[in-house]
């Protein structure tokens, strides 16, 4: 039982965030994937760094105005 759960943990804190937000399941990438697979990793630990809940509208509004997201990410490491 510990096993499943372990196991569904990591399945909803990390993989259904990954497809669900990043629509990783939906993209093809022929070239290091596993580079793309990193860089998800890493934008999905800066917005929990940050304490972003809902990180599907957050990566929206970053990607409508960059400046606020480096703005952010200039104050989290000054």
């Amino acid at each position: 039982a510990k096993y499943i759960r372990e196991h569904w943990f990591i399945e909803n804190k990390l993989h259904h965030v990954k497809d669900a937000t990043f629509r990783e399941d939906f993209t093809v990438k022929i070239v290091k994937p596993f580079a793309f697979s990193c860089i998800i990793d890493f934008a999905i630990l800066l917005l929990r760094y940050w304490k972003i809940c809902n990180l599907r509208d957050a990566t929206y509004r970053f990607s409508l105005d960059c400046t606020s997201l480096l703005k952010k990410f200039k104050g989290s490491f000054a």
